[in-house]
């Protein structure tokens, strides 16, 4: 028989005293999970500040937290201010566009501060680079916002997998198809110099991929910019999360980043995967995906 297992009670837990760096749309997603957390007497971290290069922004998040967290944490427009004024503070969230992960990342390490980062950590090599470095000259801990890996679904397939219920995985389908011409979720996933949506979204593919198979030795792939022109839909984002900033989205914007992939992979157990991606595709959303042993 099992022993069962002992949660410490939440009056029990140290409490970190954490800070929300980047206060749009993502930073609302990320309270709301701290929300969730709270809820469930297990949370062992504290808002204590919101911070964000626009302070309307910053001062919205703050509010929303009042309603979700029933405190109000702090306004900062900067990460130095934030250090000085409130030097309790031991870890931040960093929720900034994927474009400036690295240089935000850098930043908090160097000010002494415990790391979660949204991904993509970097769109470059280097940049990832650059924020290994500064965390190996802090000492403080850095965690990678992937979640795939602790979704309960993408754990019972796992789970299945590992129990040899299909044999051995010999091929990996997966693929989607949607978005048309509309900006999805944001104008920025649409430009090339801040990463595109594959560079944003599709870590969360590959991840999956590599958390149900293993290691990728080689890649073919070849991508595409299908939609030029992005148009303002009548919703913008996910869920409601950047309803908040509707009307500062343009009616149209020039997208260079790419919007279609269409790949094979080889895993290094001998399987062959294949990952095909459309954001550019009209008509009735399409999405798969199909694991054969």
């Amino acid at each position: 028989m099992t022993a069962p297992v002992a949660f410490a009670k939440e009056s029990e837990m140290d409490r970190i005293p954490l800070a929300i760096v980047g206060a749009g749309g993502m930073g609302g997603r990320h309270l709301r999970a701290l929300g969730a957390l709270y809820e469930s007497g297990m949370a062992n971290v504290e808002l204590m500040a919101v911070c964000d290069l626009r302070e309307d922004n910053a001062k919205h998040l703050a509010d929303l937290a009042q309603q979700v967290l029933s405190s109000r944490p702090q306004v900062f427009t900067s990460m130095e201010q934030m250090k000085t004024q409130c030097p309790d503070i031991q870890a931040v969230d960093i929720t900034t566009d994927s474009g400036s992960h690295h240089l935000v990342a850098e930043m908090a390490f160097d000010l002494g501060y415990h790391v979660l980062c949204e991904k993509p950590l970097s769109l470059t090599i280097r940049g990832c680079n650059r924020v290994i470095k500064a965390w190996k000259r802090s000492g403080k801990v850095l965690s990678v916002g992937e979640q795939e890996r602790r979704d309960p679904i993408c754990r019972l397939n796992k789970a299945v997998l590992d129990a040899g219920a299909i044999g051995a995985p010999y091929a990996f389908l997966l693929g989607s198809a949607s978005g048309g011409s509309d900006i999805v979720i944001w104008p920025w996933r649409h430009y090339k110099n801040i990463g595109g949506i594959f560079v944003d979204a599709g870590v969360h593919v590959v991840d999956q991929m590599m958390y149900y198979l293993g290691e990728i030795e080689e890649v073919f792939a070849v991508a595409k910019v299908w939609e030029s022109k992005r148009y303002r839909g009548e919703r913008i984002g996910v869920g409601d999360f950047y309803e908040h900033w509707y009307d500062e989205v343009p009616d149209e914007i020039d997208a260079d980043a790419e919007d279609m992939v269409v790949s094979t992979l080889k895993f290094a157990n001998g399987a062959i995967g294949q990952w095909t991606s459309f954001y550019a595709a009209h008509g009735e959303p399409l999405r798969y995906g199909m694991i054969y042993g």
